[in-house]
């Protein structure tokens, strides 16, 4: 007999089913293996030297701010209740099943928020423990307050997530910039730079707990929006897969925006007029019109030089090399998915002198910047 529980936990299957596939379909189990595998040695390695000794320039940042935003960032997660298109009639039929699926979503959320907060605790302690002058004490005062604001936000955010014009959002979007900054940056930047001491933050966090709780029973004890929570759902998904896939949903053509924010006329990026050079040229504009794509590359780029800086020496030139192997993987799967397209299917056929020649352009500007990064590590 179908419940509740037995509903979210097969949705919350699905979910993770679809994005099993999503990473199979990109790579396979050995990709995984080659990256998953060095990560794991060199990072635990890392981690442990990091509480042995700090790295000098870790003395120049103020890793409790740090930590601040790196929570804000989290903060900003939504309820997964996973409702699928199918579960409209079910839910049409037993209205109060809605209020307990939103229960389970809750519960489940806020157990992945906290993992995610510890991760980043623990990632962050030995530099907090060994640069600021924060005690433990208050680092634990500090890491329930931020869980507790957790919760709180974990209940407002769908409030700010609604459907309408690009002004209404922006709206919303700085109006929860407020909330955040009310309810948890500006206490804890306060408490971190000694503006009041620990009385003022335990009635703070009082208050705040209090606010929580009522703000929790009346989550609790309403029902969902079935629309808007499945249009949450579902664009979350696109993103996801339009992110590995390197695809996004299809959208109107904006009315206001009628070219792309780069190459928005045919420039050339090479004179020659070979098929590998156009290619390539179709390639790299591709490239930096697709946000998604852009993001990853960044990301790659950043993690790679903070990887770089963090080994030192002549450690950074091993970690050049992974990462050069890495971004090789990354560009090939790319390919892959970028010449298997209806259009280029057609066109695109054998082109092995573009394929390498495309790969070596995207990979030069990586290249050259973890060179130089490297290259400043080991003076």
């Amino acid at each position: 007999m179908l419940t509740p529980a037995k509903l979210f936990w097969i949705r919350l299957k699905q979910h993770y089913v679809y994005i099993g596939k999503s990473l199979r379909t990109t790579t396979d189990w050995t990709v995984w293996l080659y990256i998953i595998v060095p990560a794991l040695f060199i990072f635990s390695g890392l981690y442990i030297e990091l509480w042995t000794k700090l790295p000098n320039w870790s003395y120049s940042l103020r890793w409790d701010f740090i930590l601040i935003a790196m929570f804000s960032f989290i903060f900003s997660a939504q309820v997964h209740i996973g409702v699928d298109e199918a579960d409209r009639l079910v839910l049409l039929q037993h209205r109060s099943w809605m209020i307990r699926l939103k229960r389970y979503g809750y519960m489940y959320s806020a157990l992945i928020m906290m993992i995610r907060l510890l991760l980043v605790f623990l990632l962050l302690l030995p530099f907090l423990l060994g640069t600021s002058a924060i005690q433990q004490t208050d680092m634990l005062l500090l890491l329930l307050y931020s869980a507790v604001a957790g919760f709180l936000l974990l209940t407002l955010n769908h409030y700010f997530v609604q459907a309408g014009k690009w002004r209404r959002k922006l709206v919303r979007a700085l109006q929860r910039s407020m909330l955040l900054g009310a309810v948890y940056v500006l206490p804890v930047y306060g408490y971190i730079a000694l503006f009041w001491g620990q009385t003022y933050m335990l009635a703070v966090f009082a208050a705040l707990l209090i606010l929580t709780l009522l703000m929790l029973y009346r989550y609790m004890t309403t029902p969902f929006h079935y629309p808007q929570q499945l249009q949450e759902e579902q664009s979350k998904r696109a993103g996801f897969t339009g992110i590995l896939l390197s695809q996004v949903e299809e959208k109107r053509a904006s009315k206001r925006l009628k070219r792309p924010w780069v190459f928005r006329s045919s420039q050339r990026l090479f004179k020659s007029s070979h098929a590998a050079a156009v290619i390539t040229e179709l390639r790299v504009k591709a490239l930096l019109r697709s946000l998604p794509l852009l993001q990853v590359w960044l990301l790659m780029l950043a993690a790679g030089s903070y990887a770089i800086i963090l080994v030192g020496g002549s450690g950074g030139w091993v970690v050049v090399a992974g990462l050069l192997i890495l971004k090789r993987t990354w560009l090939k799967l790319q390919w892959e998915q970028w010449v298997s397209s209806e259009y280029l299917a057609l066109y695109v056929k054998n082109q092995s002198g573009a394929y390498k020649l495309s790969q070596h352009v995207l990979t030069v500007p990586d290249l050259l910047v973890w060179i130089i990064v490297a290259l400043i590590c080991s003076l």
